[in-house]
């Protein structure tokens, strides 16, 4: 009797004992919602709105067994954080945290969006019921994801990722990578994965050059010598200064205008554009009468290495202006069989291109355009639609010739019907530049640099541009100048404020 008691009673007391250690177990799995756990106020925040269901400032075990998802829609993005004593609150949304620790306490998430966050790096090992990642648009770095075996679904387009290994996700359904250059990266991948993005690996090294460009009236040009460079005029067009490209810096000197070609200058509004040819001689193009006026009157300035005028040309006499209307602005294309490309926009959405024999300082021949033209080579034009992004390549038929007042002639042209291209962009409206070099259309945008034959109809992306700066901005201009695809200059435009900022970068590839 004695014997069975004392065993009765330590079984109850293993029991008991059974008991404690379950509850202890259970207790160790509580998580204080605190400074310590997650350090990162809004990510704190966020974890308490979504998963603390009985508000007691802990994580228990079954309110994190039930946190399956964090930043999907059904989830509460957005937390009001108080920022003075005084009782004041400030709205904070995912994009404002800047860490992630305490992530892995939430072992049995599912599935995690948290787009726009300047986090460089994220640690979801502890994470390995995660089967949706999504992260865009963001600062990205380095991901190891091998830890996160049952994932189907990642979205990481839009980061500065340089290394992303996920060699051991045996079941990825679909990666995207848009937008950004990986150049480490490990994945597996079986018959259903879908990859986007990942076979434009190499990005442009990015070279920023301290410039100093206050006035610029386009992106610059190679010379007769081969170098890159821009010219700068004065506010006043006083002066104008050459500015070369030599290495990482830019090496300024005056163009040569002598006292007389100093005047001529200063009686213009706005000069739009200027080049020098392989003798030395100075080119510049200039509304007298301000940029679409009621009447514009367009010179054309041949100075010579000295800075003397050799010739004066009032385009506007050379040309049939009819077709444009009274008012409308020239600017610089580009070169093709011995002849300078312009291009002409008008009030009246007439725009046009002429063609100039500086040998001769006359106007060859001309032609209307129904899109904005911004590139040119021999007889091939390109550009913009007026109300959509798409591009316009044609190309010049010969036409018959038309006597002007002063009796001379140009020959009037037509512009085939030619071919739209869609223009890889992310959003309406983002920047884009063009390039016809070498018989093949190129683009930069904030998707990629891209490549076109120019009787093609789509465009194939070769190099990714995550290295260069303010691919992603709002309300910018680009202007691209290239030496060659692996090699090309790259401008920005931005104006705020009524102050115009540039931005000049150098892209090369190897």
């Amino acid at each position: 009797m004695k014997k069975q008691f004392i065993l009765a009673a330590t079984a109850l007391m293993m029991a008991v004992g059974i008991a404690g250690g379950v509850e202890a177990q259970a207790a160790s799995k509580t998580v204080a919602i605190n400074k310590k756990n997650f350090p990162d106020l809004v990510f704190r925040e966020l974890v308490r709105a979504n998963y603390d269901k009985n508000k007691d400032k802990k994580l228990s075990a079954s309110e994190i067994k039930r946190a399956k998802k964090f930043g999907s829609s059904s989830c509460k993005n957005t937390v009001k954080i108080k920022t003075s004593k005084y009782g004041k609150y400030t709205k904070k949304y995912i994009r404002d945290i800047k860490k992630f620790k305490g992530i892995e306490k939430l072992t049995n998430l599912q599935k995690f969006v948290a787009n726009e966050t300047p986090v460089k790096t994220i640690n979801l090992k502890k994470n390995k019921k995660l089967t949706y990642l999504e992260m865009t648009d963001g600062k990205l770095q380095k991901l190891n994801l091998n830890s996160n075996k049952k994932l189907k679904y990642v979205y990481l387009g839009y980061n500065q990722l340089t290394s992303l290994k996920m060699n051991k996700c045996k079941k990825l359904l679909h990666v995207d990578l848009t937008g950004h250059m990986v150049k480490k990266l490990k994945i597996d991948r079986n018959k259903k994965t879908i990859v986007i993005g990942e076979e434009y690996y190499v990005p442009y090294k990015a070279t920023k050059v301290k410039a100093g460009l206050t006035n610029l009236n386009n992106g610059g040009m190679i010379d007769a010598s081969g170098n890159y460079c821009v010219y700068e005029w004065a506010a006043d067009n006083s002066s104008c200064v050459k500015k070369t490209l030599n290495g990482k810096a830019m090496n300024s000197s005056f163009v040569a205008l002598d006292g007389n070609t100093v005047a001529k200058a200063k009686e213009m509004q706005k000069i739009t554009a200027q080049w020098q040819d392989a003798q030395g001689n100075f080119y510049f193009l200039a509304d007298k009468d301000g940029n679409m006026v009621e009447q514009t009157v367009y010179y054309l300035y041949k100075v010579n290495p000295q800075g003397a005028i050799e010739k004066e040309v009032i385009i506007n006499d050379q040309i049939i202006v009819n077709d444009y209307g009274k008012s409308f602005s020239m600017n610089y294309l580009g070169q093709g069989n011995g002849l300078i490309i312009l291009g002409i926009t008008s009030k009246n959405s007439k725009d046009g291109v002429v063609y100039f024999d500086t040998g001769s300082m006359k106007a060859v021949k001309q032609a209307i355009c129904n899109f904005i033209p911004q590139t040119a080579e021999n007889d091939v034009i390109a550009g913009k639609r007026y109300y959509d992004d798409e591009i316009v390549v044609s190309k010049m038929i010969a036409g018959t010739k038309q006597e002007l007042k002063d009796g001379t002639e140009i020959e009037v042209c037509t512009l085939g019907s030619g071919h739209e291209m869609e223009v890889p962009l992310r959003y309406e409206d983002d920047p884009f530049a063009i390039k016809i070099y070498n018989n093949y259309l190129y683009l930069i945008s904030g998707e990629g640099f891209y490549k076109a034959k120019l009787t093609a109809t789509k465009f194939k992306q070769l190099y990714g541009i995550s290295k260069l700066s303010h691919m992603q901005d709002v309300g910018v201009k680009f202007m691209l100048t290239m030496k060659n695809e692996k090699e090309i200059y790259f401008i920005t435009e931005k104006t705020e404020d009524e102050k115009t900022s540039y931005t000049f970068q150098i892209g090369t590839i190897g």
